[in-house]
C-alpha cells in the first residue's frame, strides 16, 4: 500500500506520526510524507522521504505571529481559539494546492494527517481515498480545523467540506480522555484504533550524565515551540530560578535563542543544553516544567514524570486541565508567575508521592495500548491493503 502522511509545517506536528510512518515502512509499504517549513527537514533528518508542497511560500512568519499574539494578557479562550484557527487556515490554505497535486501524482491509497493539517481530509476525499486522522494528544473534532479551510474550498471549486474522517489513529488513553471535555471524531462515523504514542522527538548525541538518574532529584526545563517570549525573557527567567531554589539538578534546554540575560550567570545547579529529546531525558527525570504543548506532555506520560505546565494562555481542550484533573501535575500562568510560585509547586510534584503514582498510571495504560506496528497492521486489513508488490 501506499500512505501519504500530511502535517502542519512544524517538527512538533511531524513528530508524533513518525512511529506509525516507521511501521509501516518496515511492514514493506510505500510512504511520503508531504509538509512545508521545519517539518521538512524534519522528516529528512527522521529518514522519510518528504516533498515540500508549499516551497517558495511564507510559513514561518505565520507561526511566528500566531506564537506571539497568543502571549497577549488576558486573550479568552474565544479569542484564543480565532488566533490559532487564522493562522491555520491561512497555513493550510498555502499547503492545500500542493498537496493535492502530490496526491494526485502519487496516487496513495490513504491520506493519513494530523488534527491540525485539515487539508489532509480534503486531499483524501477529493482523490478517493480513505483519510484518516493521526491523533498527537487529547482529541477534538474534524470541525473545529475544517471551518477555517472553506474559502480553500471555494477557490477550489470544492463543494462540500467532509465532516468526519474515515478512520481514527487514537494515542489519548482512556483515562485521559474521560477527563477531556471536548468531543472527539463521532465513532458512529469513525472507525478507532488506539496506538500507543512511542514519543519520538528526533534524534541527537547523549551527554554521559543523560544516560541515568543523579545524586538528586532531576528537574527538567522545556519551553519547547513557544514563542521566544516565554523561552526567552522573563517567564523562562522565573522558572529557571524557582526550580534551582530546591535541592536539585535543573537542565534547562535553550533552543537556538540561548538564555535570558538576567540568568547569566547560572545558578550552579543548573544545566543548559540547547537541545536533547526528551523521550530519552525524561525517564532518567523526577519532573518537567513545559509550556503545555502535547508532544512533551504526553512524553512526560509516557515517561511517568509529574508535569508543571505553563500554558500560554486558556483555549479548548485544556490539556494542562486534564494533567492536573488526572492528579498527574500542577498549572501555573504566565502573566503574573513568580519564581517563589515555581519553587512551591515542584516541591510538591517531587514530594507529594500522589503525582508520581497518577504519572505512573497513565504510563502504564500507554504501555498497554497496541504499538505502532500493530495500529498500522490493522489499519492495512480494514482498508483492504498489503504490502506493496514485490515487498516483505
Amino acid at each position: 500500500m501506499r500512505y501519504l502522511f500530511t502535517a502542519m509545517p512544524g517538527a512538533s506536528h511531524l513528530y508524533p506520526m513518525v512511529p506509525a510512518l516507521r511501521a509501516a515502512r518496515l511492514a514493506g509499504h510505500d510512504v511520503l510524507v508531504a509538509t512545508a517549513g521545519d517539518a521538512v527537514g524534519a522528516a529528512a533528518r527522521a529518514g522519510l522521504p518528504v516533498l515540500d508542497v508549499a516551497e517558495g511560500q511564507e510559513i514561518a512568519p505565520v507561526f511566528d505571529r500566531m506564537l506571539g499574539d497568543i502571549l497577549e494578557p488576558g486573550l479568552s479562550d474565544g479569542a484564543l481559539m480565532n488566533v490559532v484557527a487564522t493562522a491555520f487556515a491561512t497555513i493550510g490554505d498555502r499547503m492545500i494546492d500542493g498537496l493535492l497535486a502530490a496526491a494526485r501524482a502519487w496516487r496513495p491509497d490513504a491520506v493519513v494527517y494530523e488534527p491540525g493539517m485539515s487539508g489532509g481530509l480534503i486531499t483524501a476525499r477529493e482523490t478517493g481515498v480513505p483519510g484518516v486522522v493521526h491523533g498527537v494528544g487529547l482529541r477534538h473534532p474534524t470541525a473545529w480545523g475544517m471551518f477555517g479551510m472553506a474559502p480553500s474550498a471555494r477557490r477550489l471549486g470544492i463543494e462540500h467540506l467532509p465532516e468526519h474522517p474515515d478512520f481514527e489513529i487514537r494515542v489519548s488513553p482512556d483515562s485521559l480522555e474521560a477527563l477531556n471535555e471536548t468531543p472527539g471524531e463521532d465513532e458512529a462515523f469513525v472507525t478507532q484504533l488506539l496506538m500507543n504514542p512511542t514519543p519520538f522527538n528526533g534524534g541527537g548525541e547523549l551527554p554521559e550524565w543523560a544516560l541515568s538518574r543523579g545524586d538528586r532529584p532531576r528537574v527538567v526545563v522545556s519551553m519547547g515551540s513557544a514563542s521566544a517570549g516565554m523561552r526567552e525573557g522573563r517567564v523562562l527567567t522565573e522558572l529557571v530560578r524557582g526550580a534551582a531554589a530546591l535541592d536539585a539538578e535543573v537542565v534547562v534546554t535553550t533552543g537556538s535563542g540561548g538564555l535570558p540575560a538576567a540568568l547569566d550567570p547560572l545558578p550552579k545547579n543548573v544545566r543548559a543544553v540547547s537541545w536533547l529529546p526528551m523521550s530519552e531525558l525524561l525517564p532518567v527525570s523526577d519532573a518537567v516544567i513545559h509550556h503545555a504543548g502535547m508532544g512533551t506532555m504526553y512524553a512526560a506520560y509516557a515517561a511517568g514524570v509529574p508535569q508543571l505546565s505553563v500554558p500560554p494562555s486558556g483555549g479548548q481542550p485544556a490539556p494542562h486541565e486534564v494533567t492536573e484533573a488526572r492528579g498527574a501535575g500542577l498549572t501555573l500562568m504566565p502573566d503574573e508567575l513568580t519564581a517563589r510560585e515555581v519553587t512551591s509547586a515542584v516541591r510538591a510534584l517531587l514530594e507529594q508521592p500522589g503525582f508520581r503514582a497518577a504519572s505512573r498510571e497513565v504510563a502504564a495504560e500507554m504501555a498497554a495500548m497496541p504499538g505502532p506496528t500493530a495500529a498500522m497492521d490493522r489499519l492495512t486489513r480494514l482498508i483492504g491493503g498489503t504490502a506493496t508488490e514485490g515487498e516483505e
